[in-house]
């Protein structure tokens, strides 16, 4: 039996010297995928304007670096773009967005484990998760970018903003 490892990009590593154990390796969809930390992730799921997002907000970057499992729901820039008329965001907008898209009750929400008609709890509310033609909406909003490996859990990029902004 082979193992690929794959990065959570996607990217077939060939050349594997080391065996790792978990947290180090994540299996997902029957494939290794090698986890990364946090401030990795956010750039390799193309969302690296987060990073600067994450240092505004005061005690994020504890919350999803320190917590064993995390689940980070996070629109992507054009999502944001899209919700708000605004050139910038408020730092109170931004904790909303992160509270609200932040589950760290020990949940890791790889989409295999999203269940269809199910009702999730993040740090800022509710949302409920449904499957329409093989494709995970989060409310009304898509993921388009799924399972980001993490060190201590996944990012999920959605296409849209989950909360108001006007």
């Amino acid at each position: 039996m082979a193992v690929l490892f794959m990065s959570s990009t996607g990217n077939l590593i060939t050349h594997a010297h080391y065996f790792y154990k978990l947290p180090y390796a994540n299996l997902v969809h029957s494939v290794f995928a090698l986890a990364v930390d946090i401030r990795y992730g956010i750039k390799e799921a193309g969302l690296g304007f987060y990073e600067a997002i994450f240092n505004r907000v005061p005690g994020y970057w504890s919350v999803v670096v320190n917590n064993p499992q995390v689940t980070v729901l996070l629109p992507s820039k054009e999502a944001i773009a899209n919700a708000s008329s605004k050139a910038e965001l408020t730092d109170a907008e931004w904790t909303k967005i992160l509270d609200y898209g932040t589950i760290t009750t020990g949940f890791v929400g790889y989409t295999p484990k999203l269940e269809h008609n199910t009702t999730y709890r993040s740090r800022g509310g509710y949302f409920v998760v449904t499957w329409k033609a093989g494709e995970v909406y989060i409310n009304d909003a898509k993921v388009i970018g799924r399972n980001n490996i993490l060190n201590n859990g996944v990012i999920q990029v959605l296409d849209k903003v989950r909360i108001s902004l006007m």
